[in-house]
């Protein structure tokens, strides 16, 4: 997957479930994105952020890098379902109660 930045001089590519922030002035020049494996990706337009998902977790990064994480929302096959006024919902596997 090849996505566009809320930076404009940079992409987001994603393959086989590693996310790399490329500079498209300097290709050579990259970050990867602290989700592994990515598995979907979406964006928050109104929030000018970019959404990756693992199977339990969800990274967001904004035009200056990493701007959250949320960990262990679920125990297995997070999905993300909606993304509206800024809220994100997702299903997943519960865990087992204790």
């Amino acid at each position: 997957m090849v996505a566009s930045s809320p930076d404009p001089t940079k992409v987001w590519v994603v393959c086989s479930g590693r996310g790399h922030v490329v500079d498209t002035v300097r290709p050579d020049l990259f970050d990867l994105v602290d989700c592994f494996p990515i598995c979907s990706m979406t964006t928050v337009r109104s929030e000018a952020v970019i959404v990756f998902g693992s199977f339990t977790d969800l990274v967001a990064y904004d035009p200056d890098g990493l701007s959250w994480k949320a960990t262990k929302l679920v125990s297995d096959e997070l999905r993300i379902v909606e993304v509206e006024n800024g809220l994100i919902t997702v299903e997943g596997r519960r865990r087992a109660a204790h």
